[in-house]
């Protein structure tokens, strides 16, 4: 297992795509903070809680990175090559999808963190900082992280059951629109289905970076549902892998 963690970091860094998607979460936290037209600049707080109710837009990266990273591999051969030396499938599977989140964890804390540390360098924190203000700011980026590695990890389920990289990023960004649809409730839709719709990661996500200031319940709301969506659509996309045929 070390020895798959290591070829598949040697690979992300090497991979011109996530360097890509890095420079563009930069560009982008520069035209959020210095491209805003308030005539005061926004506090660094401010910001970050801005940054965080736009992150299921930068899901999107996130994606099309699952196709582009997992895809390669299997039309390559690199996955075949893996198993054939004797490692087991769900070793493959899970190397590739640890890496996998680690990096679209980046991705998307570039572009909050980037984006309200050049804010509060400009107009300050907004608040003073304490201990507890460090505390409540960490608990709402660690369960933005994991709800949003949740929904990832589907885009990675995706890109192993199709074992294609252009059919990978159509279907992810297709299940990404549909998230997004339906992150808004429909009064149309019947009340249950609205309600099982709020138990979404990406809906749970938007709660906690409304919430102000998060309780109690809501973050262990939040913790509960990444975490059983996260170990969910492992155990799925293992089972499904060690059965599917490769291409």
């Amino acid at each position: 297992m070390k020895g798959l963690l290591y070829a598949e970091f040697y690979h992300l860094r090497r991979s011109r795509w996530f360097h890509i998607m890095l420079v563009a979460d930069v560009l982008i936290s520069i035209v959020f903070v210095f491209a805003a037209k308030d005539a005061h600049p926004l506090p660094g707080r401010t910001v970050l809680r801005s940054a965080l109710i736009d992150l299921p837009l930068m899901m999107m990266l996130c994606a099309i990175f699952a196709g582009l990273y997992i895809g390669p591999a299997f039309t390559n051969k690199t996955v075949a090559r893996a198993i054939t030396a004797g490692h087991s499938r769900t070793r493959v599977m899970l190397a590739k999808c640890i890496v996998y989140l680690i990096a679209t964890a980046v991705i998307l804390l570039v572009y909050p963190l980037l984006s309200s540390g050049m804010a509060c360098a400009r107009a300050g924190w907004g608040v003073t900082i304490t201990w507890g203000e460090c505390i409540s700011v960490a608990r709402v980026i660690a369960l933005a992280v994991l709800l949003n590695a949740a929904v990832c990890m589907l885009f990675a389920f995706l890109s192993f059951m199709l074992q294609d990289t252009g059919k990978a990023i159509g279907t992810s960004v297709v299940v990404y629109l549909l998230l997004t649809i339906l992150a808004t409730p429909r009064p149309a839709l019947p009340v249950w289905l609205n309600g099982l719709l709020v138990l979404l990661p990406t809906n749970i996500a938007r709660d906690v970076a409304f919430a102000r200031p998060l309780s109690a319940g809501l973050a262990w709301q939040a913790l509960a549902g990444g975490v059983v969506c996260l170990v969910l659509l492992l155990l799925l996309t293992g089972f499904a892998f060690n059965r599917s045929e490769l291409k």
